[in-house]
This record gives C-alpha cells, structure tokens and sequence, in this order.
C-alpha cells in the first residue's frame, strides 16, 4: 500500500477536491484562484491517496512526519464528521482536530497502542492546559473498525460524539478563568484536520513520547514490516457550520447587493482579526471582522507573505503602489460590494468606517502580524462537504 501520490493520484485527488498545501490559492492567474476557491474543499500533506473510490489512505512511512488533511476554510461554529479507521502502534498517533489560527483546539487523539479508547480535550488561544484531557472507551477496536468520531460545537457547549453516543459534553459557562477573568472556551474560526503522526518519536519531547505509549518501532511492528508504513484510512468527512451572530449582517448586506443567499454568494467572503479593538494579540470571537471581496494567494511558490506578488507578474508588491491601489479600487466600489462586519458597531454608516480603517494606508499591511489579518476563509452555506466520490 505505497501511497507516495504519483501524477495519477494526484489528478486524482484534485478530481475529487484535494489539493497540495504547497499548491493552494497559487498562481499568476486570476481564474485559476478563482476556480481553487471553487473546487478545492481540502487541503493535505504528506503520504495521501485513495485506496479505493471511498478509502482515502493517511499514511507514515519509516522515519517520516506523517500525514494531514486539512479543510480549506474555517468555520464559526458547526458538526465536523469524520467515519474512519484510526492508525496503530506504540506512539504513533492519529487525530481528528479543530484548530484556530490563534490556537483555539477542539481534539479527538488516539493512541496506537490504545485501540479500544480515545481522548478528548480542548485548548483555548494556544495556552497549554493538559488538565482538561478526558479518556473514553469505544465499543470496538478503532484500527480494525470503522467509528464515526463528531464534534458539535456552538457558542455555548461542545459535544464529542462516537457512533451517535454523546461521550462529553463541556460547557462555556463552566471554562470561567476568575483569575484572568475570562472564559477559556474556543470561540474563533476553525479548520477541521484529520492526521497521523509520530508521536513517539526518537526525537520527540520525552513527555510526549510517555503520552503516546513509547517509542515508535519503525523497523519491526506489523504494518512496517506489511506495509511499509504506518497508516489511517479515512471514509468520509462532513462539515456543517451553524449560522452564527454575524449571519444577520452577512444576510442584509447580500440582499443589500441584490446577490443571492447561497454559496456562490459567499465564495469571497473571508475573515479576519481586529487586533485594535482589544489591544493585544489575543483574538477572541467579538474581535473577529467579516469582508467580501478579498481573495488571499501568492503568485508564485517564490513569493511569500512579505512579497505575495501580483497576477501576472513575477514582481514582489511595492507597499506603497498597493495602499494606493486598494484606496483607488475603494473610490470606484460602491458601498453594497464592500462588506466588513464589526460586532461592536451596528450601523451602516459604523461599518463603512471601519472598511475604510480596514483599507486605508495608515492600517493596511498584507504582510503585517498586528491590526488586521488576511488569511482565512469561511464557507457559510456549505452545509455538506464530502470527499467526492
């Protein structure tokens, strides 16, 4: 079972909505962003490949990091499913995850030498709290059988469900930090990612290799000597966001712009943080802004986020023709093809103030790590998305 992706396999899985991370939102062509926008639903890394029309193979070969699959765009709230074998063996591995850019995590974990368990646990803005973690039995042994792993989450409490069992419910009420006086609940955009990796690892830290039951026999185990590697096989992936405090907005400014309400409507439709508004680097869901119209990519492998490029051209961004552009392009749109939603702000004239913050010379900077953010993507009325068969 070589899952190496040769060209074949991986027309393959672009035929079916995966695409290369390395490949994502890259190009000099306008229509070529566009249709990824489009048609790619997931992204990965490593060793992936379909085994069969409905086996989708994450695989570890020897002495490698694995693999990952990762959905394209975030999420504010919604049921990530994921129907799967989990991988096996002293310290490898597999995960089902929800992860913010600011390190807001919703986790499933299973340990290879644990097949008849998994683990829940949630972190909130990256801080480390392996306290939280809690353990529950499967019916069957998750290598062998198929379970289906779900995690439920809304703006008040998040559910881990197996196989339609509900086995932990946790509550935002009951994350109140009183010494830091705040809830340490996830509560910003997510991306779902499913992987398998090397937790025991030679050269991992030792707590963690404890964790994942021991070392990793990369020479001896059955599925090495069998296969050549360790691996996971993934049956399908569902996601449905639930509408969330920003739907109204989104709502009235696309009736606003004669624009249907489905998903063609919200394909450019992206988010980002407003760091002034707390005045530090921690996001949290009331600092989260929405804007239609901004695509994120880079035109070549070559560029980067400090010189993203423009289509058509090799040329790194020139700050200064940029703010100029973006404040020309601003003049010609009207009001109802701009659409930044600021929770604290309620009228219109509030949030064409802040698009103009928001493109302005004194505040925009692709490049930057404070103020604004460019990066992320939110699919509002894919209520369904499926590896297509």
């Amino acid at each position: 079972m070589d899952v190496i992706p040769e060209e074949n396999e991986v027309q393959d899985l672009n035929s079916r909505g995966i695409i290369h991370f390395s490949d994502y939102l890259i190009s000099p062509q306008e229509l070529t962003i566009t249709n990824m926008l489009r048609d790619y639903h997931f992204t990965y890394s490593g060793f992936v490949k379909f085994d069969s029309p409905s086996q989708l193979i994450l695989a570890m070969p020897k002495h490698t990091s694995g693999s990952l699959l990762s959905s394209a765009r975030s999420f504010l709230y919604g049921r990530s499913t994921v129907k799967m074998k989990t991988a096996r063996g002293q310290g490898v591995v597999t995960a089902v995850v929800l992860i913010s850019a600011v390190g807001d995590e919703i986790d499933f974990e299973f340990i290879g030498g644990e097949l008849h368990n998994t683990q829940s646990n949630y972190y909130h803005q990256g801080k480390l709290n392996h306290t939280r973690m809690q353990k529950f039995m499967l019916t069957s042994d998750s290598f062998e059988n198929t379970h289906i792993y779900e995690i439920d989450w809304d703006e008040d409490r998040i559910l881990w469900i197996v196989d339609g069992e509900v086995k932990r419910t946790l509550y935002k009420k009951d994350t109140w930090n009183d010494e830091e006086q705040k809830y340490e609940y996830p509560e910003t955009p997510m991306r779902l990612q499913v992987s398998v990796w090397p937790a025991g690892n030679a050269d991992a830290d030792p707590g963690t290799i404890m964790w994942a039951g021991g070392l990793i026999d990369w020479e001896n185990s059955p599925d090495i000597t069998e296969k050549g590697q360790y691996y996971a096989v993934v049956e399908s992936v569902a996601i449905t966001p639930y509408q969330n405090q920003f739907w109204p907005s989104i709502v009235a400014e696309l009736e606003k712009s004669h624009l249907p309400i489905d998903a063609s409507s919200m394909e450019d439709i992206t988010y980002n943080y407003n760091y002034t508004k707390t005045n530090s680097p921690t996001s949290f869901e009331n600092s989260v802004i929405w804007i239609k119209g901004k695509v994120p990519y880079l035109t070549y492998t070559s560029n980067d986020g400090l010189n993203p490029g423009q289509f058509g051209t090799r040329n790194p961004l020139n700050k200064k023709n940029e703010i100029e552009r973006f404040a020309e392009r601003k003049k010609k749109l009207s009001t109802s093809h701009k659409f930044v939603q600021d929770t604290s702000k309620s009228t219109s004239e509030d949030e064409e103030s802040l698009s103009h913050e928001n493109t302005s010379g004194n505040n925009h900077n692709i490049a930057t790590n404070t103020g604004f953010s460019d990066h992320h993507r939110n699919p509002f009325r894919k209520l369904l998305i499926f590896f297509r068969q």
